[in-house]
Formats: structure tokens, sequence, C-alpha cells
């Protein structure tokens, strides 16, 4: 278990290393960081040999591609950030849509006396697979596992309260009685409020999930407001 964990930070430094290698920023910063050792050796070894002014000369330049080699890096680091605000806005609101998908459709099961024993067992089915599948988002999320860099289970979990593996077992419960509904009303009615406890989760995340993505969308604005 321990070298697993090893061998993932690994995995992680490596592929936040090559994240910010990727950037031509970072190449940027590297030349002038390079050109800037080379002028602060020149300058030294003229003012060892008693070319002052020259020195000087190489002295300025240094300082400048310094300034340069700040500016680049800052810049870089900051289209990283900005990059992953924009990834995990979207990805959130992406989220939300889901969620939105599974609530209306929770809310045609409302209709039930209309229906017959096949239409409301498919339809409570599909608001089942729905909620479902907003869990197995959180829990096995292709995009934030490529990266290595967001963890959405524990993410979901210490910012919303969302426990996405206790979910899995309430929403288990209905698999074995979603198409043992007969013609009784009152069954039926029954089945549409034990979806209750999922509906209350899913939306107390939907709140929650807006208004992370309004901050999350207000640091974005100010971070590409930023000189640097």
């Amino acid at each position: 278990m321990k070298s697993y964990k090893t061998k993932a930070t690994a995995k992680k430094i490596h592929k936040s290393i090559m994240l910010y290698f990727s950037m031509p920023t970072l190449w940027v910063a590297l030349i002038l960081a390079i050109c800037a050792v080379v002028c602060l050796l020149i300058s030294i070894a003229l003012n060892d040999k008693g070319l002052q002014f020259e020195s000087s000369l190489f002295s300025n330049v240094f300082a400048g591609l310094i300034t340069g080699f700040s500016i680049a890096l800052l810049s870089g680091v900051k289209s990283v950030y900005c990059n992953r605000l924009e990834i995990k806005i979207l990805w959130l609101e992406e989220t939300h849509k889901m969620i939105l998908d599974f609530m209306n459709t929770h809310h045609s099961l409302y209709n039930y006396k209309n229906m017959t024993d096949e239409e409301f067992a498919e339809r409570a089915y599909d608001t089942g697979s729905r909620a479902n599948w907003v869990n197995d988002r959180i829990l096995h999320n292709s995009i934030f596992d490529k990266e290595q860099w967001l963890q959405p289970q524990r993410y979901f979990h210490r910012r919303y309260n969302y426990d996405s593996v206790a979910m899995c077992d309430v929403l288990n419960e209905f698999k074995d009685t979603l198409y043992l509904v007969g013609t009784d009303s009152a069954k039926r009615k029954e089945e549409v409020e034990s979806f209750r406890p999922v509906l209350k989760a899913m939306t107390g995340l939907n709140k929650n999930i807006l208004d992370d993505v309004s901050v999350l969308k207000t640091k974005l604005a100010n971070s590409k407001k930023s000189f640097i």
C-alpha cells in the first residue's frame, strides 16, 4: 500500500513537471535564466580585469534578464492556474447539468397515475440510472484521473459534504425493486418517495456546485485581469 502511494505521488509530480515544461513561457524563462547567468559570469570576469564600465553593462543586462525571467515564470504559473480553474468550472457545470437531468426525470415520476406498469418501471429505472451516472462521475472521473491534480471523490466529500461511496449503497437498494412495482397507486407513490433521500442529496449538491462555480468564475476573472 505504501509502495502504491509512493508511485502515485511520483507519478503526480512527474505529470505536474511535464505540464509546466509544456508551456512556452517556461522555456522562455529558462532561456532568460541561462542568459542571465552568462551575463553575470561575464560581468564578474570583466570586473576582475578592471573593466568596470564593461562590467556594469553586463550587470545591467543581467538585471533586465532577471526581471524578464520573473515575469515569464509568473506568467506561466498564472496560465496553469487559469487553465485548471477553467477545467474545474467546465467539469462542475457538466455535473450540474447531469443533476438537473436526474431531477427533471424524477419530477416526471409524479405523473405515475397516467403511466402503464412498463412506462413507470422504465421511468423509475431511468431516474435511478441518472442519479447513478452523477455518482459514478464523481467516483470514477477520467479527466482528473488523467492529470492527477484533483480527486473528485475527496473534493466533493470535503467541500460539499457529499459521500459518493455511501450514495452507492443507497442507489444499489433500488436495483432489486424498480421492476417490481405493480398497478397499485400507493406502491407507485411509495416508490417515488423512496427517491427522496437521493433527491435531497442531489439538490443540496447542485446548490453547492453552483455556489462553488460562482466563486471559481470570480477567481478566474480576477486572475485574467491581473497584469501577470
